[in-house]
């Protein structure tokens, strides 16, 4: 009896995170070609078809010159513009327009992507809090009691680096390759720099300092913690969503370089696979704690509107990269058509798009491949 309530708590947890996957996706993708579209619209390019979902058609309606639609699989969609695969000399074409409004274009998706992060990121910050970069307590025995640090001092930079963000703290000395590691503090004011010989915590570089925690301004109030202000806690979000995407360049760039796994890479059935653990991971912490079910959906929902910022940021910034088939590749034969001043030949251009294509394609079926056997 006790593992069919299991079995069936585990299906129903697996339908929730399918569907909090889909609505985490379908907006996503949404935004993106909203930003297509309406900078198209803007630039007086036709806009033929604005799709949600890929596949067959489910439903459609053209209420104007555009074609609306929505897919079997809603994951995906698309901006179909006139001219955008072709050589057509329509005034409404997306070739005959000049190179910055099509510049305009290409970028307005990741621009759409990037600007949502940008909300979910301060969102968050404003209505959950964050970790500072003052320290509130100093593990007994741990290198920083050994080095001197205290409670109270404010780490304003580790090896030359400024730190904005308890992020940036962490990472800084993850990744630091000396024996020892300078770490700026602000004491009562005061500047200070101390040597610090980090030792090991689960295979990660650490000297062993806990956060002090900020409520965000729009929390309430609570006894023996400080209330950031709305400015504030704004910044704070801006900066998380910044280190966010400098972390994942970082980690990009150790993938092609080969200093990092291709396991850091995921794609739609890691993203879910890790929807659902996140969703697991909820519940049963509210259910230990003994939560209300507002406050238990409260969590759910701020857990997964957090990842949905980083996921908008992630998609906004792949977008961008100067790759076959993805809008950075279209930016890249913009600009190299300014250059010449005279366009690539559609045909050559079509050709490394669809090679460029094929290639994401075969990455992402491998990726898929691997995501289905771990989850295994």
């Amino acid at each position: 009896m006790g593992q069919e309530i299991c079995a069936e708590r585990l299906i129903v947890l697996g339908v929730i995170s399918l569907i909090i996957f889909i609505l985490i996706f379908g907006l996503l993708i949404f935004v993106h070609e909203l930003g297509h579209f309406a900078a198209a619209r803007r630039c007086g390019i036709l806009v033929e078809e604005f799709a949600f979902g890929m596949g067959p058609k489910l439903v459609s309606w053209k209420p104007g010159e555009t074609l609306f639609s929505i897919r079997l699989f809603p994951v995906g969609g698309f901006c179909s513009m006139h001219g955008m695969e072709d050589d057509s000399d329509s005034e409404r074409s997306f070739v005959v327009k000049s190179i910055p409004a099509r510049m305009f274009v290409i970028l307005a998706g990741s621009a759409m992507n990037l600007g949502l992060a940008l909300i979910i990121f301060a969102l968050g910050t404003l209505t959950s809090g964050f970790n500072t970069t003052t320290i509130s307590n100093v593990l007994e025995g741990s290198p920083a009691e050994s080095a001197g640090l205290l409670p109270g001092d404010q780490i304003t930079g580790i090896n030359g680096s400024t730190t904005h963000i308890y992020g940036d703290v962490l990472i800084s000395i993850r990744t630091s390759t000396t024996d020892t590691i300078g770490v700026d503090i602000l004491r009562e004011g005061t500047p200070h720099r101390i040597d610090i010989t980090p030792g090991y915590n689960n295979g990660n570089r650490w000297i062993g300092v806990l956060p002090t925690y900020s409520l965000g301004a729009f929390q309430p109030r609570r006894e023996g913690f400080e209330r950031a202000g709305f400015v504030q806690s704004s910044v704070v979000g801006v900066q998380e969503m910044v280190f966010f995407i400098r972390h994942n360049f970082t980690v990009l760039g150790q993938i092609i370089t080969g200093r990092a796994s291709m396991d850091m890479m995921t794609g739609p059935i890691g993203i879910f696979g890790i929807i659902d653990t996140n969703l697991q991971s909820t519940v049963a912490n509210a259910e230990l704690l003994e939560r209300s079910t507002s406050d238990t959906l409260l969590a759910i929902l701020r857990s997964n509107l957090a990842f949905a910022g980083m996921l908008s940021a992630a998609i906004g910034i792949f977008n961008l990269l100067p790759f076959p088939a993805l809008d950075g590749g279209r930016f890249v034969f913009l600009t190299l058509e300014g250059v010449r001043r005279k366009p690539i030949k559609p045909e050559t251009e079509g050709t490394i798009h669809f090679v460029g294509f094929a290639m994401l394609m075969a990455l992402a079926v491998f990726i898929a491949y691997r995501d289905v056997i771990s989850l295994l």
